[in-house]
């Protein structure tokens, strides 16, 4: 103490400057310990990016007439623009634009209503919908909005940052959450009901009534009015793709010098898009639909795709799984590929019971150092033509 006694009587200015220096140690250490405090705080995050946005069953397109998606206690919705919504389930398309995607500061409490409008052009109906979503269904959503996902090859966690309104016939509503790589269906199906509107209030046409409207629409879409003819709507559909299923998949190979790319994608029935190492908790599997997968022997790469026939997945499913009710028991997904990466033996096993998968459309790509800069890599393909069966209600 005497030693620094004396250091503050005889030199003043140094002391100052020491003194001086000494606050400002401080204060530096006051904002990193703050900071710290900052980001390692337990408190749950309420707040998040998102945007919404409306898509259809590719067969049974729709005209958004009017969509608002509500949040907070305030009232405050979000309109979605564009009046044709994106022709796939799950698949976000027509919407809004995400305003706080670059502010990671700034976000929206959790969508809580839904206020739409709409014309299904094949039922040549009107539907209409003013919802408040149920708390089981918002404290789902906060779940999910929470969690994130994680992706592998980019070494960092996501965050779903779409919600996708899908609107299918008979006036139902499905809900997503949509992230990079991955699509997530809510399992709550909302009901909109059948009303009767002023065409002119909603559309500029020349056409004077609905039939008239919905046929001339329609006729933008040829494949639709194809499928209308032939499969017309298909009650039920829709929740047979929703269903779920206790299974794991798994891929195995003849070829003992295989290296498999455990990082794989699929898509299911109900629209979902999952991958194989996102550290999701999965819950029972809608019926598998679409399956990319890579693998290397030696130098060369080779990545599959595995597109499931629609009937074979209807009819396998329950066929495998029978009526079992013990939760423990799962099933097993086993795709086995042959020696030469040419051959692929596709089955669903729940206890001593096994259902084939042989109408599967497969083609395979080949890159090796060789072909590498070439443009054509297909090695394997089972089918005919150039197209992959489409889902009646994809």
């Amino acid at each position: 103490m005497e030693t620094i006694y004396h250091f503050f009587k005889e030199d003043k200015a140094n002391a100052v400057l020491l003194v001086i220096a000494c606050l400002l140690l401080c204060f530096l250490l006051y904002k990193v310990a703050g900071i710290k405090i900052r980001f390692n705080k337990k408190e749950p995050r309420t707040v998040f990016s998102w945007s919404p946005s409306v898509s259809t069953p590719r067969n049974y397109p729709v005209e958004l007439l009017r969509c608002k998606v509500g949040f907070g206690n305030k009232g405050e919705s979000i309109p979605v623009f564009g009046s044709f919504p994106k022709l796939g389930i799950g698949r976000r398309g027509a919407g809004g634009v995400d305003l706080n995607a670059f502010d990671i500061e700034r976000g929206l409490p959790i969508p809580n209503s839904l206020d739409i409008l709409w014309a299904a052009y094949t039922e040549k109906k009107f539907y209409k919908a003013n919802i408040q979503f149920s708390e089981e269904l918002q404290n789902r959503m906060l779940e999910l909005f929470r969690e994130g996902y994680y992706g592998v090859k980019e070494k960092q966690r996501f965050r779903y940052n779409n919600l996708v309104i899908t609107l299918l016939p008979e006036g139902k509503i499905w809900l997503y959450l949509d992230g990079s790589h991955r699509y997530v269906r809510l399992d709550y199906t909302l009901q909109a009901e059948e009303v009767s509107v002023e065409l002119s209030d909603y559309v500029d046409t020349r056409h004077k009534t609905m039939d008239d409207f919905c046929t001339g629409r329609l006729s933008d879409y040829p494949k639709a009015i194809e499928n209308l003819s032939k499969n017309g709507i298909p009650k039920g559909l829709w929740d047979t793709y929703a269903e779920r299923f206790p299974y794991d998949i798994q891929i195995e190979f003849e070829n003992e010098q295989t290296v498999f790319d455990p990082d794989y994608g699929y898509y299911c029935s109900n629209g979902e898009m999952l991958g194989s190492l996102d550290d999701v908790k999965y819950y029972p599997m809608a019926r598998l639909k679409h399956l990319i997968m890579a693998w290397n022997v030696a130098d060369t790469v080779y990545t599959g795709h595995l597109f499931f026939n629609e009937n074979e997945v209807i009819r396998n499913y329950p066929a495998a799984f029978g009526d079992e009710s013990n939760p423990d028991i799962r099933g097993k997904f086993l795709i086995k590929v042959g020696e030469d990466n040419n051959r692929f033996d596709i089955s669903l096993i729940v206890g001593e019971r096994e259902c084939k998968f042989e109408e599967t459309q497969i083609h395979v790509f080949k890159v090796t150092p060789e072909n590498k800069d070439k443009d054509d890599h297909l090695f394997y393909w089972n089918y005919r033509g150039e197209e992959v069966k489409k889902y009646i209600g994809e």
